[in-house]
């Protein structure tokens, strides 16, 4: 097929455009190699042939970039702001564009470090690693009498933290039931007797948990003056009462630890306690007792002391002969006189007792009954033995007849704490409308600090109850747990 494009047909047409063609080169090369001693002009008729065409061409192009360059520097000192400068700096700082020096260091060999342990003397055993697990050796530890399966056992530094943070918690109660010691002396100075006994109860309790026995004893010393001057000022029995409780608690002790010293000094200030009450019948009989007591033990000081209250005894039971009451600025005087006199009685003694050893607890108890005063009804028991007998309604009427023994028989404020028979101690503390009552083998002064503290407790976690509703399963396990912790020396 024809093709549709038209082609050059003639020869003539040939010629001209290789002549052409030459012609055109031949220009180039004479433009390109000039002749030497031809001139070479420009535009203008400049003679420019003495410079060679590449010099020119260097030297326009670093005229041309120096040009460049100054424009753009004094175009970007003119146009960008101050505002600007400081986000680019922000985005971009200046130390990312500046040249670091890369210093080549030599690399050399790696060195290997080798620790080798010290050898032990011979008898000493090399320590265990902190991340290996040991289990218990069977034949070492009968597990059958616990029930326990060899486990894996972990070393770690929780070991030694939680001895260290025992010791830290024992010092830190320690030091808790002096301040609390310290702050009821000080409301007592200041007469702001509700504060003082509630700071020296808590005292109390702290020490009795720790074992102070400074503080267990100089603190109901110092309960027994705040609750009989809470009895002069108010004239209530119970007051009175109270101050008797915590004296009663001085002589328990006593006996129980064997100090005669302690209980002939208990003695005396439960006598003192008693005549400031004007109950001179009992004060002139723990008097009497305190006199033999400080006879046999070689008190002299303690002996003197005893004289002089004998003294003021008799003078009271004389005058209440004569139907003469005593004179109640008398009174008043003697009762702040008696009550300086009270805590440098126990001084020999604290300090006789300061570094006393915990004596091993040697009472047993068998039962805790918690009881509603106004129903007669149990609200919470517990066996220690494991054992309740079918005599238990029988052991809840004693209780309850004991309880109203003293309200409506004998008509006193004051309560019935404890009742012996044959080697068989029923211990009784009261609060509000219930009591708490524990049976045990011989009146103990712990047991009895642990049944207050139960009792208060309990009481807390006991929601108020109408008649004939019972306990539910809740409190009760509350209240087991609660026991647990309290009597956790006992169980």
């Amino acid at each position: 097929m024809p093709s549709l494009k038209s082609q050059p047909s003639n020869n003539d047409s040939d010629d001209e455009s290789e002549e052409g063609l030459a012609r055109k080169e031949e220009l180039d090369g004479e433009k390109k190699n000039p002749t030497q001693g031809d001139t070479v002009t420009d535009e203008s008729g400049t003679d420019i042939s003495e410079d060679t065409p590449e010099e020119t061409e260097d030297e326009n192009l670093s005229e041309l970039h120096a040009s460049d360059t100054s424009e753009s520097h004094s175009e970007i000192d003119t146009e960008i702001s101050p505002q600007s400068k400081e986000d680019a700096e922000e985005f971009w700082p200046e130390s990312s564009f500046k040249e670091r020096e890369v210093k080549e260091t030599p690399i050399d060999e790696p060195v290997s470090f080798e620790y080798t342990p010290p050898d032990f003397p011979e008898g000493l055993e090399e320590p265990p690693d902190i991340n290996d697990e040991y289990e218990i050796d069977s034949d070492e530890l009968d597990t059958e009498d616990y029930g326990i399966k060899s486990v894996p056992i972990r070393y770690t530094d929780e070991t030694v933290e939680s001895e260290s943070e025992d010791e830290e918690s024992e010092a830190y109660l320690g030091g808790t039931a002096g301040l609390y010691y310290l702050r009821g002396l000080l409301c007592h100075q200041r007469m702001n007797l509700d504060d003082a006994i509630r700071y020296l109860g808590k005292s109390l309790e702290l020490a009795v948990e720790m074992d102070l026995f400074d503080y267990v004893v100089k603190s109901q010393i110092q309960l027994a003056a705040i609750c009989l001057k809470r009895y002069r000022i108010h004239g209530n029995k119970k007051d009175y009462y109270s101050s008797l409780h915590y004296s009663e608690n001085l002589i328990q002790i006593a006996k129980e630890l064997e100090l005669d010293e302690l209980w002939t000094e208990a003695l005396l200030l439960r006598a003192i306690l008693r005549k400031i009450a004007k109950d001179v019948h009992g004060a002139r009989d723990d008097l009497n007792q305190a006199r033999a007591m400080a006879k046999s033990t070689g008190q002299a000081s303690v002996e003197a002391l005893i004289e002089h209250e004998l003294q003021e005894v008799r003078r009271l039971v004389a005058r209440a002969k004569r139907k003469k009451q005593p004179d109640e600025d008398n009174g008043d005087s003697m009762m702040d006189e008696a009550l300086e006199a009270i805590p440098a009685i126990f001084d020999e003694s604290l300090k006789l007792e300061v570094s006393r050893e915990s004596l091993e607890i040697s009472v047993e108890l068998s039962r805790l009954v918690i009881m509603n005063l106004a129903s007669g009804l149990p609200l919470y028991t517990y066996s220690f033995d494991g054992y309740i007998d079918k005599k238990s309604d029988l052991v809840y009427g004693f209780l309850s007849a004991l309880s109203h023994l003293a309200s409506e028989i004998i008509e006193s404020p004051g309560m019935i704490r404890s009742i012996s028979h044959e080697g068989s101690t029923v211990m009784m503390e009261h609060r509000g409308a219930y009591m708490a009552a524990l049976f045990a083998s011989r009146e103990d002064f712990r047991a009895r600090q642990s049944v207050q503290k139960f009792l208060k407790e309990f009481l807390r976690i006991y929601p108020e109850m109408r008649f004939g509703e019972v306990i539910s399963e809740e409190h009760r396990l509350a209240a087991n747990e609660l026991l647990v912790r309290i009597f956790k020396d006992y169980l």
